[in-house]
């Protein structure tokens, strides 16, 4: 989401904002610079444009050593490489000049009051330097590497890149922990405006493409690092009319190697070497100095959705990417929690393997959580958000950071009527876009018919005065509306022209027309033949024999139809008055002509209000007049018939504009004017003498003007307003004189408490002196021209001083840097540690790293750290413990400083169990026996089964076999802790399961001999040994799966005990059945007579598997017969009881064992 998640946040921005370089160089005309006017405008723009990435915890005590016109603001400078396109720009003369275009002769070679002689710039450029621009601050990176993006910039380009003694200089100087430059350089520096690649460093003798050539003449051919190089110095080049430079690098990268979260010095300094001509330029991106912290941004997998998750609306997911803005070279990771209004398992899922950490394996950049199902329900909640509240600063571990995911209930997605009015069959652009629709965008169209899939559709009517046409609307949730146009063609309307007079010519022309009008036809009353194949043109020309009505008709090809008429006057006369402007300026005049191309006739004009230009033009056709106030003017004609018609017209007189070129003004001499005139729409300025800086800004209001001579000018401005009338003014500018003056301090550095004194030599008579910050020891010296002060903290001194008798002051700035007051404060981890645990403090005072630094650590052993540290410290005994620090740099004394913090003992975690290994269930009880413990100890016992104690002793029940760690967690005072383990400490065994398979678990007996098979499924992973008791008073086997042979039916209970080699038992028991081989019985009589005793004859048997019964009469005849046993005969032969007596069955049967067996017998039937 970038964002930082992004997702409803509001983001403010500064301008234009283009990611595509080449597109925004299309642009290129806008660049502009805004140049500082004082010491405070270069600070805050160092902090906001510059340092825009870097957060307030990680940036202080910024400075500036220079002119403030040498630093200034820059926008629109993509051609520099720069993906914003804005930055800071250092100058060795005033920034103001950088951004005029560049020129075939002269250069920008402006002097400042810039430092001379600064000591890194005379080693860059081996030679004296002047105009010197210096930036400093102080940083603390998050990361292992320091970086920002800059470009280089020179009117030497390339007449002096050989190296000169004019070589200008610039540099960018790191000092601070670890680093040692050896070049001479402030603090040891290093300089990291290097080549890259390369140790070599940037400067015009080592980046050119050769040296010679002239503007608007020839480049040089060399190659010297040219391929960071590029050449502005022919009029056919990109932005030779855009930038005053001849030659300026490509985007480099500045770096350096430092060490995380300790304090660094950077410089950056631009001078001119020997003498201030030909100015050189250094570019700053915005907000490209990066120390390396995380910020996070929502990418969203809907294909259209990118800033706002809607419920249910495909359930697509939002990936929080988290990223480091600089790669780490080792492991680290960011906490986290998740808050919000929207709840998780209800309006949305995350992963489940989520712990509060963001891991960045060393070179590893990002990490991502995942949320995803962002469920719909029927509640209106308007916007909830999820906030991933994480640390966003590496080392800041105090400050915190959001991101946002925003949910939001599906809007209402109704349909939707737009109406339209067009002329008829003129095409009319139909769409739904433009605030209509109600939906989640984008959406997808389906125009009908015709199913056309554009967001408009172009429709054509005809036929009708109104039709509908419908579009099926789908919003990116998937949602469709039936969405209506309703197309409606206004009424038409037509004019038949003026009536027309026939006195004395035999034909007229008709002048009809139509506004939305197709089609039309005139027709005549009387008819006229004349009319004749004209009847369609808007203008015909008619010769009717005398008054005649002509109707004029227009239609379109829809439903409408209007008519109006016009005469043609045989017994009367016409006046028509035009003219070609009825509006006019005061002043002007106008035409006026009635009846153009009438003969023999005879006019008498009047005017109301009286107007005295008619005079002598009253009885003229066309009158010329100038009216000064609206009048109309009215006219008889009278023909050569003696017929007399009227007319009048009305000319509106418009006021001159009310032009104002300002009030006359004075400036002084160097400065701009600000000309604004008013009173019009369109403006058009000159001068006397001739200013040249007017030239290209004649016809804007607000023309900016410097002139460039000591006298007065008189501006001239040509007011035309929105009536076209024209008027003038003027104003003058006076240009006074500027005083010439310097300032000479006895020392531009000073120690806290000590004093200093600045003198002020030039001309300047009237002189006032004002300190930032406030300066007390100032007071009653603010009119000298010599001070003594004493700041007590680094201070700019202003001095306006003016030339007697004008208001032209000049401002000039002298900074007194002043070493602050050194403190000895620091910071610890904590006000309690543990016994011989690690314990970090931190110095947090100002003092640098060659300050003297007298530690007591109160007994402590030092495991690191020297001088200002950090120091990593450990106690061996317990106790209140007292930390004191005093600081001394530069011969300058701190106060001491001390924390107090509590040792803590640490405890030795112990315990014992009173068994150690059984059969499950397995019931084991646990006793700590640690040592070294406090009044306020905590336990923790992880038992290994899921379970956890929270006391000394505690018992737990194994019911699974296994191995089991033992953890117990010791802890004093909430802090100190120590834990053992004992992996596999409990064994439990298995206890095993007994059980077996009877096959068959039922037999017959045959031969008075039934075996069974007993087949062992005891589950056990031991080793088992048996003992089986088979129920019939026989001998226990101790086989794993035995037969036994069962000699008598019946039923045996059978059991089955099992051991483990471990001792662990089980017990099973099962019941067999034996039966007989076989058995048939058959009743010798029944008496089927309904009393429901023995009313049937029913055959028994068992052991059987094959069957029939046949029942005979006395005579022989079948009268029963079933092969099914369960079937009885119920004493009926064909539907009738038989008689009484007695009758034969044949019983055939096989027993399970296959033997076939006959029985036959008799059964007497009693009633």
């Amino acid at each position: 989401m970038r964002p930082k998640l992004l997702l409803l946040i509001a983001i403010l921005t500064l301008g234009l904002s283009i990611t595509n370089v080449e597109k925004a160089n299309a642009q290129f005309g806008d660049f502009e610079i805004t140049s500082c006017t004082d010491y405070d405008a270069v600070i805050a723009l160092i902090d906001t444009v510059f340092l825009e990435s870097v957060p307030a915890y990680a940036k202080k005590d910024i400075v500036f050593f220079g002119d403030p016109t040498s630093v200034g603001y820059f926008k629109n400078g993509y051609f520099l490489g720069f993906p914003k396109g804005k930055g800071i720009v250092m100058s060795t003369g005033h920034v103001s000049d950088i951004e005029s275009g560049n020129t075939c002769s002269g250069q920008a070679s402006s002097p400042t009051n810039g430092i001379n002689n600064d000591q890194d710039l005379n080693i860059l450029a081996e030679d004296p330097t002047q105009d010197g621009c210096i930036i400093e601050f102080k940083f603390k990176p998050s990361a292992d590497l320091a970086s920002f993006t800059y470009v280089f910039g020179s009117e030497e380009y390339n007449e002096f890149t050989s190296p000169t003694e004019y070589n200008d200089a610039f540099g960018f100087l790191l000092s601070g922990n670890g680093i040692s430059g050896g070049n001479g350089f402030l603090d040891d520096a290093i300089n990291i405006a290097e080549i890259p690649g390369t140790h070599i460093p940037c400067s015009i003798k080592n980046i050119n493409i050769g040296d010679g050539g002239s503007n608007c003449g020839s480049s040089p051919n060399g190659c010297n690092h040219c391929e960071f190089f590029i050449d502005n110095s022919q009029p056919t080049q990109d932005h030779f009319n855009d930038f005053v430079f001849d030659g300026f690098t490509e985007p480099m990268p500045a770096e350096g190697e430092v060490e995380k979260c300790q304090w660094y010095t950077i410089r950056l300094k631009v001078g001119d070497a020997v003498d201030n001509a030909y100015d050189t330029g250094v570019f700053l991106e915005k907000g490209s100095f990066v120390l390396g912290n995380a910020d996070a941004d929502a990418e969203y997998s809907h294909p259209t959705i990118d800033s706002l998750i809607y419920e249910s609306c495909g359930n697509n997911d939002v990936d929080m990417v988290f990223n480091l803005t600089s790669v780490l070279s080792s492991d680290f990771e960011i906490s986290y929690r998740i808050e919000g209004s929207a709840t998780v398992d209800e309006d949305y899922q995350t992963q489940a393997d989520l712990e509060g950490y963001l891991e960045f394996p060393a070179g590893v950049t990002s990490d991502t959580i995942n949320f995803y199902n962002f469920y719909a329900d029927p509640y209106d909640e308007g916007i909830e958000d999820i906030l991933v509240i994480y640390k966003a600063e590496i080392c800041n571990p105090f400050r915190e950071d959001t991101a946002f995911i925003f949910i939001s209930d599906k809007p209402y997605f109704g349909d939707t009527t737009r109406r339209y009015e067009t002329t008829c069959e003129d095409m009319v652009t139909l769409s739904f876009g433009d605030g209509y629709l109600t939906g989640i965008p984008p959406y997808s169209y389906s125009w009908q018919p015709g199913s056309f899939n554009t967001e408009t559709h172009d429709f054509t009517i005809t036929g009708t005065d109104s039709t509908e046409v419908l579009c099926i609307v789908t919003d990116t949730c998937g949602r469709q509306v039936l969405d209506t146009a309703i197309i409606i063609v206004p009424p038409i309307s037509v004019n038949a022209g003026p009536d027309k007079d026939l006195c004395n010519v035999t034909s007229v022309q008709l002048e009809g027309s139509t506004v939305g009008g197709q089609n039309l036809l005139w027709t005549s009353n009387p008819v006229d033949p004349s009319l004749a194949g004209q009847e369609t043109l808007p203008d015909p020309i008619v010769s009717p024999a005398g008054t005649t009505e002509y109707t004029l008709t227009a239609t379109d090809n829809c439903t409408h139809e209007e008519t109006d008429i016009a005469f043609a006057l045989l017994e009367g006369a016409s006046a028509n008055a035009t003219t070609d402007n009825n509006a006019i300026c005061i002043g002007d005049d106008t035409e006026i002509t009635v009846n153009a191309g009438s003969i023999d006739e005879t006019y008498i004009w009047t005017a109301n209000p009286a107007d005295p230009s008619l005079l002598g033009q009253e009885t003229n056709q066309v009158i010329n007049v100038t009216p000064t106030v609206p009048t109309t003017y009215t006219v008889e004609v009278t023909n050569a018939c003696s017929f007399t018609a009227e007319t009048t017209i009305e000319i509106i007189v418009n006021p001159l504009p009310n032009a104002n070129a300002g009030i006359n003004n004075a400036i002084c001499f160097g400065d701009s004017y600000a000309l604004e005139a008013s009173g019009g729409e369109q403006y058009v300025w000159t001068s006397s003498p001739v200013d040249p800086s007017l030239v290209g800004q004649e016809d804007i209001y607000n023309p900016n003007v410097t002139p460039d001579t000591q006298t007065d000018y008189t501006y001239t401005v040509e007011v035309t307003d929105i009536n076209g009338c024209v008027n003038t003014d003027d104003m003058v500018l006076q240009v006074d004189p500027v005083p010439d003056i310097t300032l000479d301090p006895s020392s531009d550095f000073m120690c806290y408490d000590d004093a200093v004194s600045i003198e002020a030599v030039g001309n300047a008579d009237d002189l006032t002196w004002t300190a930032d910050p406030p300066d007390a020891s100032l007071s009653g010296q603010e009119n000298n021209a010599i001070i003594n002060v004493s700041p007590l903290e680094t201070t700019t001194y202003t001095l306006v001083g003016n030339v007697m008798g004008f208001s032209c002051p000049v401002t000039l700035y002298q900074t007194i840097n002043v070493k602050p007051e050194l403190f000895s404060t620091f910071d610890i981890q904590a006000d309690k540690v543990c016994e011989n645990s690690s314990f970090m403090v931190n110095y947090t005072g100002n003092a640098g790293s060659t300050a003297n630094y007298t530690w007591d650590f109160d007994g402590a052993s030092i495991n690191s750290g020297t001088g200002i540290g950090p120091y990593d410290l450990q106690w061996a005994a317990e106790g209140n413990k007292v930390i004191t620090l005093q600081v001394e740099e530069d011969g300058c004394p701190a106060e001491p400083y001390t924390m107090n913090l509590d040792v803590v003992k640490s405890p030795v975690s112990d315990f014992a169990s009173d068994i150690i290994s059984g059969c499950n269930p397995l019931t084991v009880e646990f006793t700590s026996n640690s040592t070294n413990t406090t009044t306020n100890v905590s336990y923790e016992l992880d038992l290994g089964n899921g379970s956890n104690a929270n006391s000394e002793t505690t018992s737990t029940t194994y019911t699974e076999p296994g191995l089991y760690d033992i953890s117990l967690v010791v802890n004093n005072e909430g802090l100190c802790g120590d834990t053992k383990t004992e992996n596999a400490y409990i064994e439990v065994y298995e206890t095993p399961t007994a059980d077996f398979v009877a096959v068959p678990p039922e037999s017959i007996l045959e031969d008075n001999v039934a075996t069974i098979n007993f087949a062992d499924s005891s589950n056990s992973i031991d080793v088992l040994t048996y003992e089986w008791n088979f129920g019939d008073g026989s001998s226990p086997s101790t086989q794993g799966s035995p037969s036994h042979v069962y000699t008598e039916a019946g039923e045996y209970t059978v059991t089955l005990d099992i051991e483990t080699n471990n001792g662990c038992l089980d017990h099973t028991e099962k019941t067999v059945t034996v039966h007989p081989d076989f058995v048939v019985y058959a009743p010798s009589g029944f008496s089927p007579n309904g009393d429901g005793l023995n009313d049937v004859f029913e055959v028994k048997g068992i052991g059987l598997k094959k069957f029939k019964l046949q029942i005979f009469s006395r005579w022989g005849e079948l009268i029963f017969e079933s092969d099914n046993i369960e079937d009885q005969w119920d004493g009926k032969y064909n539907g009738e009881f038989v008689p009484t007596g007695t009758y034969v069955y044949n019983i055939k049967y096989t027993s399970m064992l296959d033997k076939d067996k006959v029985l036959e017998g008799t059964v007497t039937v009693l009633k």
